[in-house]
Order: C-alpha cells, then structure tokens, then sequence
C-alpha cells in the first residue's frame, strides 16, 4: 500500500485515492471525509504524532461501521472502506468540513464518543462491535442579514433541514428563528466590534447586537425549557442552548 506523508507542519488532509496510507506527520493534521473518496477505494488512516483530528463532512453517507478497541472501520455508500488505525488518538467531528468553513455540532468528540453516535456504547476490548449506519445530513447555507431595519421580523423555519445561518455583523437584521435544533448552528463571519447580547424572553433565547447603530435582533423560538435565563453573557447562552449554537468564522 502506497504512503501519504504530511509535513511537520499543520496539514489539511483529504483522502481520496485507493490502496494509499495517509500519515499526516508531527504537526496538528486534520483529515477530511468526502465524498470526493473514490467508489471501492480502500483508505488508512494512521498518524501517531499531534493531535489529530478526524472530520466527516457534510452528505457523507455510511452505510456500515465496525468498532475495536483501537481502530474502526467506515463503509461508505459507495463501497469505500475507511480504516483508521489507533483512534484513540484522534478526536472526531461529525459534519465539520475545515476547508468549507463547517463546524461540527459536537466538536472534538472522543473515539469512545464517535463511537456512541454509531450505536456503539461501550468500545470492545477484544474483537471488534458493528455499529449503525450514519448519513450526515447536508447544510442549507442561508444569510439572515439584510441592509436596512424591518418593522416586522423575518421568520425561518429550521424544522425542515440543517440550516447553517449566516450572521453579518456589519449588516442589520430582524429575524426569528423556529425549529432551531441541534443540527444547526448561527455562523458570524467577523468578529463584531461591539458585544453581542443573550438574553431570554419567555422561552426564547434572543441574540441582539448593536455596532455603531447598525443593529441585529435574533430571536430563536421556543429553544428555552423550564425556568431557563440567559443572563446576558455569551456562556450563559452556551448553557442555556447549545456551546456551538452560535459561532464565530
């Protein structure tokens, strides 16, 4: 089987091609599962230097795993087999693609995690466990900003779909969002220059900012349980929603 090598810098790695081992090398490798990996192909992975971080990106389709104690197995719609040896070592994103600027909805997830998402709740110690099937769904990339201030918001319905929404800081928006659910996630493209508020109204979690009078208004609707408050801070937000609702690019 041939070899990949990275260098020994941070390498951003997307298998495709059959019969070729990938070894990212000393630095912090990411590697990326598309389905740009050819149909029958069969692929390892195997890197034991870093911290190395595996991504499954989004429509990528499994149609069967096999878990041991320190390797698994990926069979992909297209019959390719995905080996990836001592994974342990990598942690795992499930819909996070680096090179398309997608996150995962659960970050740096552990082997024994990646595991569990695939029906797998305690990892063998001796032989091997077939876990589930696995589709991971594709984004519907949609920008929520729009120049000017409208009196009555706009409404999305995240129901539907796994919606990756685009917030401008620099743009004004008025915007409620139902349906919002863990597969999806409010992206902001820059770094505001003001501070973003959160905060809680009914069971409602409200995302406002104002820079230099351009202001944005997000209302996700119903996200909020019980007696839940967002108190106005960022982390409390986390909390009270989901650590990677609302990210920054």
């Amino acid at each position: 089987m041939a070899t990949f090598a990275g260098t020994q810098f941070d390498d951003f790695i997307v298998p495709t091609t059959d019969n070729v081992t990938y070894r990212g090398g000393a630095g912090n490798d990411t590697y990326i599962l598309t389905n740009l990996i050819n149909s029958n192909a069969v692929i390892v992975i195997a890197d034991t230097e870093g911290n190395n971080k595996i991504q499954l990106a989004d429509g990528l389709s499994i149609i069967s795993s096999v878990f041991y104690n320190d390797a698994t197995e990926l069979t992909l719609s297209n019959s390719a087999k995905i080996q990836i040896l001592g994974a342990s070592r990598f942690s795992f994103e499930i819909g996070a693609n680096a090179s398309a600027g997608d996150i995962a909805l659960n970050p740096n997830a552990t082997y024994a995690q990646f595991a569990a998402d695939f029906g797998v709740a305690t990892l063998p110690t001796t032989g091997s466990t077939p876990g589930s099937s696995y589709t991971i769904p594709n984004k519907i990339i949609k920008s929520i900003d729009y120049s000017a201030i409208q009196s009555a918001a706009a409404t999305y319905d995240a129901s539907t779909d796994s919606f990756k929404f685009i917030e401008d800081p620099t743009k004004a928006n008025n915007v409620e969002i139902s349906g919002f659910s863990s597969d999806d996630v409010i992206e902001v493209t820059q770094t505001p220059d003001a501070d973003y508020l959160f905060s809680s109204e009914d069971n409602n979690a409200v995302i406002s900012l104002n820079m230099s009078g351009v202001v944005s208004s997000i209302t996700l609707v119903g996200v909020l349980s019980g007696d839940v408050v967002i108190d106005g801070s960022y982390e409390s937000f986390q909390q009270a929603v989901r650590a990677d609702a609302f990210t920054f690019a």
